[in-house]
């Protein structure tokens, strides 16, 4: 859960103090993500190996007190900004790590996206590697593309119309299991219209998925009859 900071003084309404409760909750998840950000984006400008960066990482997590799942979802979100113009929040010298304008389209946006995912990929793996830790991190990359609660104005509507292509790209790269895609399609499936969104946009890869299981396992049944199955 999230470590709550102390109320602010509620000005007598009934409920400003469970408002400023959830403030308090969103500003000090702001700090986190801003200093998962800060120390991702020094091993990305210092060319660290990812060794080197799981050590600065691992420091973050026991000052903070966090899981390295919740640290891998901030470093996957900031993973795919570096691909957008430089947040507002980032430092000056950080900001030199983005690019200085908006891609011209959405294959551009997705070969810059490509191509930092692969360095870092592994990184994400080693530390979403549980079915709920991999659903939490679709919920967050949803609040990322809606620019929801901690990540106001950073850009990630920008992602919005890639949003089924990204999911596609964790999952060939093995930060996303099926298994996990379909647990947050199916909980999603439950939820109020408007917060189906991101799972409309995802829809045609989520009946990928489904196809290819259901054609895998045919074929298992299949192969278990001819010891030798040759077809894909």
């Amino acid at each position: 859960g999230k470590a709550s900071g102390g109320g602010g003084g509620g000005d007598g309404d009934d409920d400003s103090d469970d408002n400023s409760d959830d403030d308090d909750d969103v500003r000090n998840e702001t700090v986190f993500r801003r200093e998962v950000a800060e120390t991702f984006l020094r091993c990305v400008k210092h060319g660290y190996a990812q060794a080197n960066a799981v050590v600065e990482l691992q420091g973050l997590k026991m000052a903070e007190n966090r899981t390295f799942a919740d640290i891998a979802r901030y470093v996957l979100m900031t993973i795919l900004g570096l691909s957008l113009p430089a947040p507002r929040d980032v430092t000056k010298e950080n900001a030199k790590l983005y690019p200085a304008k908006a891609a011209e389209n959405t294959g551009e946006l997705l070969k810059g996206i490509k191509e930092r995912m692969k360095q870092w990929a592994p990184l994400l793996t080693r530390f979403l590697k549980s079915e709920d830790d991999q659903v939490e991190m679709l919920l967050t990359l949803e609040e990322y593309c809606a620019e929801d609660e901690v990540f106001r104005g950073m850009g990630g509507a920008h992602l919005v119309p890639v949003f089924a292509k990204i999911l596609h790209m964790l999952y060939e790269m093995d930060v996303l299991s099926e298994v996990s895609v379909l647990a947050w399609a199916e909980e999603k499936g439950a939820a109020d219209e408007e917060d189906k969104r991101f799972l409309k946009l995802a829809q045609p890869f989520v009946e990928w998925l489904k196809d290819a299981d259901e054609e895998e396992s045919e074929g298992e049944d299949e192969s278990e009859e001819e010891s030798d199955d040759d077809e894909e």
